[in-house]
């Protein structure tokens, strides 16, 4: 028996899809630096300069979206592209990259009732992230 599904994206109509989303606004702070959701985490990494850095991880999500699809979107096939998380250079979609993803994500769980509620009312749902 095929389970239900329930993709996570922000223009759901389930408040769980939305509330587990990246864009969605669930504060989160890893050491001195807040963050107002996982997607300004992950967009506001891509900039090397840590005034601009700062500026995106306090962004809405969907803010630091359109800032860091810039970036995404100007990198060249094979070019080997860097984040910058506190005083490390980080290769981009490298496994040190990915982990520090799941961190932000992981972070976000952790400091929010809310997204822990949201995420354990799916136990019995196929979870996925679609957004074409």
């Amino acid at each position: 028996m095929l389970k239900e599904r329930l993709n996570i994206t922000s223009r759901a109509k389930d408040w769980r899809a939305k509330i587990l989303a990246n864009p969605s606004e669930a504060p989160f702070r890893i050491g001195d630096i807040v963050f107002n959701s996982v997607e300004s985490a992950l967009q506001g990494i891509k900039l090397a300069n840590p005034l601009q850095r700062q500026e995106v991880f306090a962004m809405t999500g969907f803010e630091a979206l359109r800032i860091g699809r810039e970036i995404t979107l100007s990198i060249k096939p094979g070019e080997i592209r860097f984040v910058f998380w506190q005083d490390e250079v980080i290769v981009y979609n490298s496994i040190k990259h990915r982990l520090l993803l799941a961190t932000f994500i992981h972070e976000k769980v952790r400091q929010n009732i809310a997204v822990q509620e949201a995420l354990l009312s799916t136990e019995d749902l196929f979870i996925y992230h679609d957004v074409g």
